[in-house]
């Protein structure tokens, strides 16, 4: 056994004999000395180091360089400075910024393999940050000043463990205290970000890992940092030791960034398929996306596109006092069974911001912001919940009619005002909520009841209903023939089945929507008029018919005419637009939601009326009411249609009765 314990001391020591830090020194005064007889560095505060050219240049070395970062990069930055300043610690110069740019070589690992395994190894990972903190100073280089010998100290500060210098060590028989000398000290610009592993990576019953991150912002960066809560990240970094509080056995791990970029998964592949799109007419264009939209989903076409339009929005508008917000919300009613939470997960997936929440598990904090303490700093902060991680992006609310009255008053203000409002712990905010909410209910009573009204059905308050540009009601009906077509498209679903060529795959799809939400369709002069005649009409026949519902059909329209990846609104958009609104208004009255046509709209009592005055002239209401009884319109509807028609001029009173204007 003592044999055994003398090797195993071997090994060790020739472990450590490898990192030989001196001689290590003079490589890198070799490899920087040839990286500017190359013009490879250049005259910047931020010097930018390719791993990859200290790979070419020494592997052996390099490849010691990657398992010990946090120690080599500070030797990097010594031999980067010049000989007169080798002798006063590094970093008080103020004049070099290091950045490593990692090895290609270097690939991605799972969240959950940066464990204290990497400590000092430089590792690469994806995550989604959830926090980022405001710019901390960060003391590196401590400088304490003697009054009485007027020498200077330079310390530098590993950790939060450091404790200053109290005395000079020239001058100490005169218990000469230091003065902290802060203009010739250096201080770094540090961002704490919290970041939390990727849904797709969490294994099944497991709870996403978090992780704390230090990032020293560069020079030339600093005003343009850019990174928010909710982006999706590829970070490059070491774990850094850091001892726990009252411990020197346990560490804290703190994760030092090197590099960071946000994840961008498209290739160049997927941008031929924008190509073939671009030569389909309209209906065939849509027809298409709605078939690669949630392809295992059958039918549903019409809830499908209305969360094409949601995924794509429309045009905000701003002025001096007001803005008008660009989302179209949409609110999924339907009986149990029917597909809702599907659509929602897959809308989610196709937004690069999107996030998915379900009733009961979300709080009004969650969905807002909850005001926490952070390690490490002093006083609260904003932690942000759903509504502001989906920020430019889309959060998909499962199961809505579960949520706490308390917790859902959250969401009113995101609705409409785009901003969420905070006055906690001394906290007064508002922030921005850009946030397109795509949302799914059951009915009241389980089941959709054709005996009971529109809004006895829905169990959600009218004031938040009329926030919502869509609200869809997806029934089951019994029919033979969709039954069968059902079956068959579920039982072939368990076959193995080739890629189907008419239909985009999901990266596809999600390169085609960030196309359409760059572009901005303008509203011609010609087309205002469609818009509002279609508003009129609707208030004389519809009780619900409210402004809101005016912005919802110019933004749907706009929906479309994005989807298209046109430059203008075209006749085609309004007619789409309508038969959303249509299709939504008839899914609550039994009606089936058909697929995508170009179909006249079904008569209305305000249609009907107008028809009569204008094929048969002057009319009595007697004549009137018997005439519209013919085409299913009862006589009170008919009444009021006259009474909104007067108001608004559309008719007048004759000798010989109501006639058109």
């Amino acid at each position: 056994s003592a044999s055994k314990m003398q090797n195993m001391q071997i090994a060790k020591n020739k472990e450590f004999a490898k990192y030989d830090y001196d001689a290590h020194l003079q490589i890198l005064k070799e490899f920087v000395a040839k990286l500017r007889s190359e013009n490879k560095l250049e005259d910047k505060p931020t010097v930018e180091i390719f791993l990859d050219d200290l790979i070419t240049f020494n592997p052996e070395f390099a490849q010691i360089f990657l398992e010990n970062v946090q120690r080599y990069t500070q030797l990097m930055q010594q031999a980067l400075l010049p000989e007169e300043l080798a002798q006063i610690p590094e970093r008080v110069s103020r004049s070099i910024q290091l950045k490593l740019i990692a090895p290609s070589q270097l690939q991605p690992i799972a969240f959950r393999d940066v464990n204290p395994q990497k400590i000092g190894k430089l590792v690469k990972f994806n995550s989604t940050c959830t926090f980022v903190s405001q710019t901390i100073p960060e003391c590196a280089v401590a400088s304490f000043f003697c009054e009485r010998c007027n020498s200077a100290q330079h310390i530098i500060v590993i950790n939060d463990a450091f404790k200053p210098m109290k005395m000079c060590p020239q001058c100490e028989e005169f218990k000469q205290p230091l003065v902290f000398a802060g203009h010739l000290s250096k201080f770094n610009q540090v961002k704490v970000l919290v970041i939390q592993e990727q849904p797709d990576e969490i294994p099944p019953g497991a709870t996403p890992r978090v992780l704390s991150c230090i990032y020293k912002t560069l020079p030339d960066e600093s005003a343009s940092f850019s990174v928010r809560p909710g982006d999706k990240l590829q970070l490059t970094g070491y774990l850094l030791p850091t001892p726990m509080q009252n411990s020197v056995y346990k560490l804290d791990q703190i994760f030092q960034i090197e590099n960071f970029s946000l994840l961008n998964q498209q290739t160049q592949q997927i941008q031929k398929s924008k190509l073939k799109l671009n030569k389909l007419s309209g209906e065939q264009l849509l027809n298409k996306l709605i078939k690669s939209f949630a392809p295992t989903i059958f039918g549903n076409e019409m809830p499908k596109l209305a969360c094409l339009c949601s995924l794509v929005g429309g045009c905000a508008a701003f002025s001096t006092d007001i803005s008008i917000r660009a989302n179209v919300n949409l609110l999924l009613i339907g009986d149990p069974g029917v597909s809702k939470s599907q659509l929602l997960k897959f809308t989610s997936m196709l937004s690069q911001r999107g996030i998915y929440i379900s009733g009961r598990g979300a709080s009004g904090a969650g969905l807002t912001a909850a005001v926490v303490k952070i390690p490490g700093m002093t006083g609260f902060s904003l932690e942000p919940g759903a509504l502001i991680l989906a920020d430019s992006g889309v959060c998909c609310i499962d199961e809505f009619d579960k949520l706490l009255e308390e917790d859902r008053t959250a969401i009113y203000e995101v609705l409409e005002q785009q901003t969420i409002s905070i006055s906690k712990a001394g906290i007064n905010a508002s922030l921005n909520a850009r946030t397109t909410v795509v949302s799914a209910a059951n009915p009241r009573y389980s089941k959709w009841d054709d005996t009971k009204s529109l809004k006895e059905n829905i169990d959600l308050p009218e004031a938040l209903i009329s926030r919502f540009d869509l609200v869809y009601v997806m029934r089951d009906f019994p029919d033979d023939e969709k039954d069968l077509q059902l079956a068959e498209f579920v039982a072939q679903g368990h076959l193995v089945q080739k890629q189907d060529d008419e239909v985009l795959n999901l990266q596809e799809l999600k390169f085609y929507l960030e196309q359409c939400q760059k572009v901005m369709p303008k509203l011609k002069p010609e087309l205002i008029n469609r818009f509002v005649d279609n508003y009129v009409s609707d208030r004389c026949e519809k009780d619900l018919a409210t402004p809101r519902a005016l912005l919802s059909q110019v933004r749907l329209a706009q929906a479309i005419a994005k989807l298209r990846l046109s430059e203008y609104v075209e006749e085609f958009d309004i007619d789409m637009a309508r038969q959303l609104i249509k299709a939504s208004e008839e899914s609550a009255v039994g009606q089936k939601l058909g697929e995508i046509s170009r179909k006249q709209e079904p008569q209305t009592a305000s249609s009907v009326v107008k028809k009569l005055l204008k094929e048969n002239g002057a009319m009595t209401l007697k004549e009137l009411i018997k005439k519209a009884k013919e085409k299913g319109i009862v006589a009170e509807q008919v009444e009021k249609v006259i009474d909104r028609l007067f108001q608004i001029g559309a008719i007048k009173e004759g000798d010989d009765g109501w006639e058109l204007q």
